[in-house]
């Protein structure tokens, strides 16, 4: 049986929140470790994600 991750090893960060520079897509200090989410969390790190996609293809952050 594998080794159970503590729940410390696994911080939960809440969604994602990438941003638009240049024409890519940053996620300012990803932890290194793997994230655990809500599915509602994932939703959320999703849509941010290709909102910021769109916004790196039509030129950067315009917030």
């Amino acid at each position: 049986m594998p080794d159970r991750q503590q729940p410390s090893d696994n911080p939960r960060k809440g969604p994602l929140n990438p941003t638009a520079r240049d024409a890519v897509v940053v996620v300012q200090n990803p932890p290194e470790k793997p994230m655990h989410m809500t599915p509602d969390e994932a939703d959320i790190s999703g849509i941010r994600m290709m909102d910021a996609a769109d916004r790196a293809r039509k030129g950067g952050d315009r917030r």
